[in-house]
């Protein structure tokens, strides 16, 4: 999607600009993560596909209707573009 490069950032569900700066994300009983299979790996264990996953650890708070959006710290964003082309999205989640 493409966005002009001075305006501000929208809320994906309401659309409005007032969101909070981004701040640390976590799950209490374990870690949030987004998962990519690897490109031409064979079956791991018990036949699952061979996967590598990325800490999902920052968000944003839409102050108009209190939206989440999460996304990756700057580190695992820059793993996930640097492996980007050896993984695709999982299938049938």
């Amino acid at each position: 999607m493409y966005r002009a490069p001075d305006a501000a950032p929208r809320c994906v569900a309401c659309g409005e600009t007032q969101l909070a700066g981004p701040t640390w994300f976590t799950v209490s009983e374990g870690f949030a993560r987004v998962y990519f299979e690897k490109r031409g790996a064979k079956p791991g264990f018990l036949g699952g596909s061979a996967k590598e996953g990325f800490h999902v650890n920052r968000a944003r708070v839409c102050l108009a209707c209190g939206h989440v959006m999460l996304g990756l710290s700057d580190d695992q964003l820059q793993q996930l573009r640097d492996k980007l082309g050896t993984l695709q999205p999982m299938e049938g989640m």
